[in-house]
């Protein structure tokens, strides 16, 4: 702050008064004779603080402080005040009425209604002045009769402090021309007027202890600081969410001493914040030793701060108790060079400090949050007590290997990580009957190289949850070949007594369907190193296990190599969790079967067109109707087909289609009879031949209006289509055997026969209760 001092003279006061513009003009208002000096303005509060979640409006906040340098005591009404900027412009002029100053006191003017001024404020001069000016500076000034009795510029603010006349000495108004002996109050050494805002208004000043840059008193002797350098200091403890006492007063961390330096002009700060940072020291040398541990805290005062020992600075950010998305953070500062600074994002628990191992006392060590572990100690006076130690050594932490690292025999080592295809799913539980499904559900795993169980994930790729980590901090090896279980719970009192479980997780697994498939996966990071997805194919009570022949990360997503388990385990469900699978009936791939001459899988040799066609249809056979219904077709050749997924359907009304579903190839040769039926039990189907499919819908006679309509497919394309009207009771229709086509036997108009048809009734008996056909034989010649 910088001060136009007395001129010298009444003529140069007068000149001085003049070029200042006083407003109420010239000459003798005040009730008081007063001289140049006689008053002094000792303090100025210009930018006010607010705590956290308060305005920090400076309305009715902003004050000054006079000082009567008098041996009498003065009524101050007719003395004005002046505000404006430094140069004069911009001047705002207030008169004061009635205000009594005794001989060697303070009176404090603020920018308050009078009915409205705070206990500090002894006068209040409402909005007459303005705002004092926060930035670029500003000029006060006293006057009477329009003589300046002492003038004031500031350029410096400190928000929260007020601006002090060094207070070693009487306030002179020529003493406060010089900027060296003005100084910010501090929290230390002066008053919390109202809170985050400190000054001493209506009070003595504190002394300014005069600073030269660099330099510090020791003893009686001016000497250069030490200044620390990167790792001279080091965060230690810190404590961000006490419990004994308020946040505002009980916050501190903890700084050791790696070098001989000095305190002196360090900075205290918050990277997480937009605050400048507070500094340490003043005059005298604020010396510390290597190995000397100091503490920094919110107050230095023992009976609020809980019990803290001597406290070497203060500084007024809030410290928080961090978290993944908003960490705390402290540092170090001399200038812009950090000297230490500790970023934590794991909550502090209430009432206990966070302090560093003291394996790991350096700048470079601390920065790991593993290293650092809760303070047990009790200390201070806070109810309850606070735990920690503040200002002495810290005790041992139990600390967790480095990221990518875990606790073997001999020490911490590296994860080894499985790659793709090193662990293979290789039986699912997904619905267990025992046991609740949200106990009893779980998976197996194949080892296939020695790798480590650490950091694995455990995921649905069909839900939208975070994977399940396994973490430990010890290695979790497993060794190739062995089987691992994973399940909803480790309990095999609930798990449905599954022997040993490797690791839980918490999604729930489903029996999967076409629509909408199960799966499971293992994971490392974001890659996937084995996965598992099934369409159906489970059953309660049931495992679902891959053949021990495919047991590879590939194999395994074919769900045809998957059966059925069928050993029961623990509480009577099937499957082997954690042990070999039994071996699986493999059923060929689709459009394959298995030939039953060689044993080998081939190829399903598909009709062409036209090839199987409708011959002899059975649709009014003697009672009970439905159980005796068929229909035959025959092989035109030349060449053998199979009846593999062949589909058999009725095609006017809306039906099951019927499709011959088998791991074996069901060939038939040239020539060869096809027999469909309602039910392949000849016990009830009339005693007919060897049935090769059945179908669950009627045949009916038809009409001229509805005939009944068939057709034969092999997937999408119609092989053989026919349809017929009137069929007579117990006798069949069959095709007569010049007309062995796929266009002849379109349609059997039996009414309008033999003008449109080529079928005629059948011939020949069969069965018990005698129906006429020849279901799987010739046909006759028709008439």
């Amino acid at each position: 702050m910088t001060r136009r001092g007395w001129l010298g003279g009444l003529a140069a006061l007068a000149t001085a008064a003049s070029a200042c513009g006083f407003e109420d003009g010239g000459g003798t208002s005040c009730k008081e004779s007063l001289l140049p000096g006689d008053l002094v303005i000792t303090e100025i509060f210009a930018d006010a603080d607010a705590p956290s979640g308060s305005s920090g409006t400076d309305e009715g906040r902003e004050w000054f402080e006079i000082y009567n340098a008098t041996d009498r005591t003065l009524d101050l009404a007719g003395v004005t005040l002046r505000l404006s900027r430094p140069d004069g412009t911009k001047a705002k002029v207030a008169t004061l009425s009635t205000l009594i100053v005794a001989p060697g006191d303070y009176v404090v003017v603020g920018n308050v209604l009078p009915e409205l001024k705070p206990a500090w404020v002894d006068y209040g001069y409402a909005a007459a002045l303005g705002d004092l000016y926060n930035t670029d500076g500003g000029l006060l000034a006293v006057g009477c009769g329009g003589v300046d009795l002492d003038v004031a510029t500031y350029d410096a603010v400190v928000v929260g402090s007020s601006q002090q006349f060094d207070g070693s000495a009487a306030p002179d108004y020529t003493a406060n021309d010089d900027l060296a002996n003005w100084c910010p109050a501090t929290p230390e050494l002066s008053t919390e007027f109202e809170p985050a805002n400190y000054g001493t208004p209506g009070e003595p000043n504190q002394d300014c202890e005069v600073v030269v840059p660099g330099m510090c008193l020791d003893g009686d002797t001016l000497r250069p600081t030490v200044a620390p350098t990167a790792g001279d200091l080091v965060i230690t403890e810190i404590m961000a969410n006490p419990d004994g006492v308020d946040d505002a007063f009980g916050e501190w961390f903890e700084l050791l001493a790696t070098a001989d330096v000095d305190l002196n002009g360090v900075g205290l700060d918050r990277a997480g914040d937009a605050r400048e940072p507070d500094l340490l020291g003043g005059e005298r040398c604020l010396h510390v030793a290597a190995g000397e541990r100091v503490v920094v805290a919110r107050s230095a005062d023992p009976t609020v701060n809980g019990g803290l020992p001597a406290v070497a600075g203060t500084f007024r950010f809030t410290m928080t108790s961090g978290s993944p998305a908003a960490p705390g953070d402290v540092r170090v500062l001399v200038g812009d060079t950090v000297i230490d600074a500790f970023v934590w994002a794991a909550p502090v628990g209430a009432g206990r400090s966070l302090q560093l191992d003291p394996d790991f006392e350096t700048a470079a060590a601390n920065d790991e949050e593993r290293v650092w572990c809760d303070g047990d100690a009790p200390y201070g006076t806070g109810e309850p007590p606070d735990r920690g130690t503040p200002g002495a050594a810290n005790a041992e932490c139990e600390i967790l290997p480095a990221a990518g690292m875990c606790a073997d025999v001999g020490g911490d080592r590296a994860i080894v990580a499985p790659t793709p295809g090193q662990l293979v799913i290789t039986e699912i539980m997904p619905s267990p009957d025992a046991v609740s499904d949200s106990t009893g559900e779980w998976f197996e795993v194949q080892a296939l190289a020695d790798v480590d169980l650490n950091d694995l994930g455990l995921d649905r790729a069909g839900d939208t949850r975070n994977p399940d980590l396994i973490t430990a901090a010890a290695c979790l090896p497993v060794t190739a070949g062995d089987r691992l279980v994973f399940a909803r719970s480790a309990d095999a009192g609930a798990n449905g007594g599954l022997a040993a479980v490797a690791a839980t997780f918490g999604f729930t697994m489903v029996t999967g369907s076409p629509a909408s498939p199960g799966d499971v996966r293992v994971l490392a990071g974001d890659t996937v190193i084995d996965a598992f997805a099934w369409t159906g194919g489970t059953a309660n009570g049931a495992s679902l296990q891959l053949d021990p022949d495919y047991a590879d990360a590939g194999s395994n997503d074919t769900e045809r190599f998957w059966c059925l388990g069928g050993a029961p385990y623990g509480d009577g469900d099937l499957g082997t969790p954690g042990a070999a699978n039994g071996e699986c009936v493999i059923p060929p791939p689709p459009g394959f079967c298995v030939d039953p001459g060689t044993g080998a899988e081939r190829a399903i040799v598909a009709p062409a067109v036209g090839q199987l066609i409708f011959t002899e249809f059975m649709a009014s056979p003697d009672a009970p109707q439905a159980d005796k219904e068929w229909i035959e077709l025959v092989n035109l050749g030349p060449t053998a087909i199979d009846l593999n997924d062949l589909t058999f359907d009725r095609v006017d009304v809306t039906s099951t289609d019927a499709t011959i579903r088998a791991d074996a190839c069901l060939p038939v040769a040239p020539g060869g009879f096809v027999l469909w039926a309602r039910s392949a039990d000849p016990l009830v189907n009339g005693d007919l031949p060897v049935v090769d499919g059945t179908f669950g819908f009627s045949l009916v006679a038809g009409t001229d209006m509805t005939p009944c309509a068939v057709e034969v497919r092999a997937g999408a394309t119609v092989i053989d289509a026919a349809s017929w009207i009137g069929a007579p009771n117990q006798t069949s229709r069959q095709l007569d055997p010049d007309f062995f086509d796929a266009t002849s036997n379109d349609l059997d108009d039996r009414p309008a026969m033999p003008a449109t048809s080529h079928y005629c009734d059948g011939v020949g008996t069969y069965g018990p209760t005698p129906n006429t056909g020849t279901p799987k034989a010739s046909n006759a010649q028709c008439p």
